[in-house]
């Protein structure tokens, strides 16, 4: 039997969009083992996912942790080990834990230990293609981007419950708006969040929810005391129970962070809020599925300047609350008339 091992020790997005790459590794190899280490803040969202076989959390820090887990990885004598978008860090696990063949994919570095070549296409690639020319490189074809999560009967009993307590029946229009992010530079300003879920929550049946981290009290807390609307606030750690939330939602709205891909493995249309990321790499989504992002082009992020904090701030100071309430009105109807509208259009507004 063969022996796969996957690491990938980066953000809740990237872990992810890391399903369509697991999907084809189970579709070319459906006896394998294959075993996955992510981080283990984000180890549940692939927990219950039927393409792997072991999942391990890996709670970084510690060296003798690090080291503890090489040695458990070593025991299993994997044949293949892949490491999309590597760091040093997971580089050098999937080396010393003896895999026979690697296949290391840095896009900011030299790919270390890496015993295939993987080609790097010009600049302005999705992520979740990156993620996939790992396989490629090992001549293995997938069967579409499609990222997936798998959400239990329980995970979804625990949602409605949730919701049904604060009395959030269904039928009722539910916007989901999450203003945190990874990085102060990617986040709107809480004004303007706190605008836009006012004029959505004066519209006739739609409800508010304030969606963060149990870190991002503070955050939620600012936004909510410039509406004058009541949101319901949604601070869940156990991510799969936040995605069976947002599941029941018609829409996500928030910045480019962790929460807008978790929507859009759940299947609800997302209104992404972009500053200085690049687009292209992190929304790898079809305005025709109902996500749409909305950008400014402005000089000084052409492609993504990718910065964590900024002064000047104009690539998301440019974008106004009429473009987001506009742009979210737009999707809440075509949502309400699925079954007999087509959205048209381009991928960016």
């Amino acid at each position: 039997m063969e022996r796969i091992l996957v690491v990938k020790l980066r953000q809740m997005g990237d872990t992810v969009i890391l399903t369509p790459m697991l999907r084809a590794l189970r579709r070319a190899h459906p006896r394998a083992r294959i075993v996955v280490v992510v981080p283990s803040v984000w180890a549940d969202l692939l927990e219950t996912s039927p393409h792997i076989d072991r999942l391990i959390g890996y709670r970084g820090g510690s060296f003798y942790g690090t080291l503890a887990l090489i040695r458990e990885l070593r025991q299993e004598r994997f044949d293949l080990g892949i490491n999309p978008h590597a760091s040093s860090r997971s580089a050098w696990i999937l080396f010393l834990s003896a895999v026979t063949q690697r296949v290391v994919d840095n896009r900011s570095g030299r790919a270390l230990f890496s015993t295939v070549n993987v080609p790097h296409p010009p600049r302005g690639r999705a992520a979740v293609e990156r993620d996939l020319d790992c396989i490629r490189s090992l001549g293995l074809e997938s069967d579409g981007s499609n990222i997936e999560l798998f959400l239990t009967t329980e995970d979804r009993a625990v949602a409605r419950r949730f919701l049904e307590e604060r009395g959030l029946v269904d039928g009722a229009l539910r916007v989901a708006i999450a203003p945190g992010a990874s990085a102060p530079a990617k986040q709107w300003s809480a004004a303007r969040f706190a605008s836009v879920a006012d004029i959505l929550a004066q519209d006739a049946g739609v409800h508010v929810l304030l969606v963060g981290a149990p870190e991002e009290t503070e955050l939620l807390n600012e936004v909510e005391s410039r509406m004058a609307a009541r949101p319901t606030t949604v601070q869940i750690s156990q991510l799969r129970h936040l995605a069976a939330i947002l599941e029941r939602c018609s829409l996500f709205l928030g910045n480019d962070s962790g929460p807008k891909h978790l929507a859009v493995g759940v299947g609800t249309p997302t209104l992404s809020i972009f500053g200085p990321e690049d687009a292209v790499e992190w929304h790898p989504y079809e305005a025709e599925e109902g996500h749409v992002a909305i950008i400014k082009d402005v000089d000084c992020r052409e492609g993504g300047c990718g910065k964590k904090v900024c002064d000047d701030h104009r690539c998301m100071g440019l974008i106004t609350v009429d473009e987001v309430v506009g742009g979210a009105r737009t999707l809440l109807r075509l949502k309400k008339n699925r079954d007999s509208l087509t959205v048209r259009g381009g991928a960016l507004w």
